[in-house]
């Protein structure tokens, strides 16, 4: 069916074990020349609440898109990355973005980018990683990455040398 006819609002239902949690999911699509399909609506902004956007690398430098992103969810953590475009079901559309808001129950996050270039086997990004992210209660890892570059088996393996987990 076409993205517009999806239902925004999913709850997701999960079994932890220390017993049964809920993920609740809106997801919003931004037009590069026609703005936001449907208002943002920050029902799910909170400090357990993950925001992710995938879009079109023509965003670069559209800063007021990322502005209103960051003032309808001051309180949650908002990542993403960019590509050619995104996939929804089978369409590609060249010129969005879809962003993804997950509240949980009580997840907390922290994020960590690197800036600049990476060299060629540079497993050093993946212990810095490791190191700006020392914290017992942490359990997962989601990273993202510039998948033009091809850096991410290396990112992988300094992540495992240097203990964060199972990567």
């Amino acid at each position: 069916p076409p993205h517009n006819l999806l239902p925004r609002s999913i709850q997701h239902i999960g079994k932890s074990c220390e017993g049964v949690y809920t993920v609740k999911t809106e997801s919003f699509t931004h037009h590069y020349f026609d703005g936001w399909e449907l208002p943002l609506a920050p029902k799910y902004d909170s400090v357990v609440s993950l925001v992710t956007v995938f879009g079109s690398s023509n965003y670069y430098g559209r800063l007021d898109v990322f502005e209103e992103l960051q003032k309808a969810f001051p309180l949650s953590t908002i990542v993403g990355c960019s590509g050619g475009g995104v996939f929804v079901d089978e369409d590609l559309l060249e010129n969005s973005l879809i962003v993804v808001v997950m509240r949980f129950e009580r997840t907390m996050f922290r994020h960590f980018a690197i800036q600049g270039n990476l060299d060629v086997g540079d497993t050093d990004a993946g212990k810095r990683i490791c190191d700006s992210l020392q914290d017992r209660s942490l359990s997962s890892l989601y990273l993202l990455g510039d998948g033009l570059e091809g850096h991410g088996e290396q990112i992988l393996s300094g992540i495992q040398q240097h203990g964060v987990g199972d990567a």
